[in-house]
């Protein structure tokens, strides 16, 4: 079996790199398999510039660099919608893979296609979204998957939008849940270093953690307030730490000037990106984990925070709750962001407040993110590329 992904995502930090690098290893280490690596040659030359993304001499190997064009005024969507697919198409390739959400499928060629797509909130919600992303999503992705033999969805929840909102035959969808796995050989930051670097001087400190990008669709506002609430609630506030681990997205000025006002803002701490050895230790050392999220396509923090012992609070998002399953609390989405608030803020307490309740959620978190491994991922991909031929 002759297969190409698109591994332009490669080193993207969020979950489609993550998503893009699993998918490769997985690949390159099954049998049966020749696969080879697409990338444009800009970002090509930046993977030896990337200190805290491990891309190995085998993945390095098996990339092929077709050739961009100096004339666009958007080489990156240039190479993925003209370049590529042309150069693909005179080649011999039994499977084209592209797992960046619009896939390169512009040009018809003998090879079978699938697309994953991640998630489609720019179509179910559209005001949380850059207009770009809305409009490509909306025109693009139609045409797109029109070319396209089978549809890779990281939930069925996921799925059910493919089907209802873009017309896809439900036999063209496959659900194929990620791993959260890929930090278990991590080793860990030393957490007194940790604690100094993030302002924090309490011997144990109690942490609600959050891990996103900070962008309208994640809700984080919501989980301030609930902080904010808890802080007021305890005359014992100074312990208290809210951390965010993620970049700022797009709209973010209201957030921002929201956290900057907080009458807690000296114990918010907003980290940025983090080496994976920080995070570990931030999940293992944090008392609760929250997502609020509006619209997801999997979640993957969630799953993360459960497999390293860390009791969780979701959003009633339906691939949140079908990810996280019973080793989550639950909080109602709702328009009115206090009473998530109150709601989220509810769920801590009895976390905080009741050692049962938090020994039964850390149990049921870990069980379910046992059944969420890479390996098992990596099997479902080759299935999936089975069933095309």
């Amino acid at each position: 079996m002759n297969v190409l992904i698109n591994a332009m995502n490669i080193l993207d930090r969020g979950g489609c790199g993550l998503y893009t690098r699993e998918l490769i290893r997985g690949v390159l280490e099954a049998d049966g398999i020749r696969a080879s690596l697409s990338i444009p040659e800009s970002k090509f030359r930046s993977i030896g510039q990337v200190k805290d993304i491990r891309i190995n001499e085998d993945i390095i190997a098996h990339t092929v660099i077709p050739k961009e064009t100096k004339l666009s005024l958007f080489p990156e969507s240039f190479w993925h919608y003209l370049t590529l697919p042309a150069w693909e198409r005179r080649q011999e390739f039994d499977i084209f893979h592209d797992p960046a959400q619009i896939g390169g499928f512009t040009l018809r060629s003998p090879s079978k296609k699938i697309l994953t797509v991640h998630d489609l909130s720019p179509l179910t919600h559209p005001d949380v979204h850059p207009k770009e992303r809305v409009l490509k999503h909306k025109y693009l992705l139609p045409q797109i998957i029109s070319n396209t033999d089978l549809v890779v969805v990281p939930s069925n929840a996921t799925g059910r939008d493919v089907a209802e909102i873009l017309g896809t035959d439900e036999n063209r969808i496959r659900t194929i849940h990620l791993g959260c796995d890929h930090l278990k050989d991590e080793r860990k930051a030393d957490f007194s270093m940790l604690k100094k670097k993030m302002g924090m001087d309490s011997q144990n400190p109690f942490i609600l953690l959050t891990v996103s990008t900070l962008e309208p669709r994640k809700n984080i506002e919501v989980i301030v307030d609930a902080f904010e609430m808890l802080c007021t609630l305890d005359v014992e506030k100074d312990d208290f730490y809210l951390v965010i681990v993620g970049d700022w997205g797009w709209k973010n000025e209201e957030l921002e000037k929201r956290i900057a006002r907080s009458p807690f803002l000296k114990n918010i701490v907003i980290t940025g990106r983090i080496k994976d050895d920080a995070l570990v230790t931030l999940y293992e050392k944090s008392s609760v984990f929250a997502c609020m999220s509006i619209k997801e396509g999997f979640g993957l923090p969630p799953l993360e925070a459960q497999f390293f012992g860390l009791p969780t609070v979701i959003s009633s998002d339906e691939a949140l709750m079908e990810v996280s399953g019973r080793g989550a609390l639950l909080v109602k989405s709702d328009d009115n962001k206090k009473k998530m608030a109150e709601d989220l803020l509810n769920n801590i307490m009895n976390i905080r407040t009741k050692p049962e309740l938090r020994k039964e959620m850390i149990d049921k978190g870990k069980r379910n993110a046992a059944k969420y491994t890479w390996r098992k991922f990596t099997q479902n991909i080759i299935q999936a590329y089975d069933s095309v031929l």
